[in-house]
């Protein structure tokens, strides 16, 4: 009998409520919608998802560390308008990506520097480095965004990254070439 409430307990916990909750509203969703199971709604979910997971897996971590950082928006605006002025500049793909990485790169040391050696709270020097960041972006694009306008601003094939359908034979073709 002592088993069964302790196993009667931790289906009671949260975690276990919101999974019932979870599969109810798959089931619930599937019986009003023909197309909720379909793959490429999954697929169009899953693609649109695994942006905001990468981003958000090392902020759970830093927020399981107690820490807070709300600049990441501001350094994914400052990376994209660095890997835009390097599209412009005519660089590959790879090289763009180098970029990315490494304006990304400098803007989190800067964040650790701040709150590790200089003992500054993390959220008040990820409030000070999201605005530097916002801000820093601005410079060079000013505050329009230009997309494949006559061969002025990023081109369309960096902006549909991703999002684009492949050819006949599943290749991304264009996409992924430089």
């Amino acid at each position: 009998m002592n088993a069964i409430r302790i196993r009667l307990a931790n289906f009671a916990r949260w975690e276990a409520v919101l999974g019932v909750v979870l599969i109810a509203d798959l089931f619930l969703n599937a019986a009003l919608s023909p197309y909720f199971m379909d793959v490429w709604v999954w697929s169009d979910a899953m693609v649109y998802a695994t942006e905001r997971a990468v981003v958000a897996l090392p902020l759970a971590l830093l927020i399981i560390a107690g820490e807070i950082d709300i600049s990441v928006a501001g350094i994914i605006a400052l990376a994209s308008v660095a890997m835009g002025l390097g599209a412009a500049q005519g660089i590959e793909t790879p090289g763009l990506l180098a970029i990315g990485l490494a304006t990304g790169l400098g803007a989190g040391a800067i964040n650790g520097a701040l709150v590790t050696w200089l003992r500054v709270p993390s959220i008040v020097a990820t409030i000070g480095t999201m605005t530097l960041f916002r801000g820093v972006r601005l410079l060079p694009a000013g505050s329009v965004v230009r997309v494949d306008a006559d061969g002025v601003g990023t081109p369309r094939r960096y902006v549909d990254l991703g999002f684009a359908e492949p050819d006949e034979a599943g290749d991304p073709g264009e996409y992924l070439e430089g």
